[in-house]
């Protein structure tokens, strides 16, 4: 729903941002790793935008830790350049 909403012409970050959240604790609640990385991916982009780089690194580097093995995926790819645009750096090797 927050990708939806965020592709709107009027899009409210506030609401992005609460869809984006509501998604991850909904994926942590499930033990969903690779929901919760997509999720934790799209709200490190809209932080990203709005200017909270730190924020966006504090989030996904855990995550990518956690998920090392599971390298290669697309998902993880994403959250990896997401994570560089960033200013961060979590290499799988």
């Amino acid at each position: 729903k927050g990708e939806l909403i965020s592709s709107s012409s009027e899009c409210d970050p506030a609401e992005i941002e609460a869809c984006f959240s509501r998604a991850l604790d909904v994926a942590r609640m499930q033990d969903a790793k690779m929901w919760e990385l997509r999720s934790a991916v799209s709200l490190a982009r809209l932080w990203r935008a709005q200017g909270l780089r730190a924020q966006a690194c504090e989030l996904l580097m855990p995550l990518l830790g956690c998920l090392s093995n599971s390298h290669g995926t697309l998902d993880l790819q994403d959250a990896q350049a997401v994570l560089e645009s960033c200013g961060g750096s979590k290499s799988s090797t």
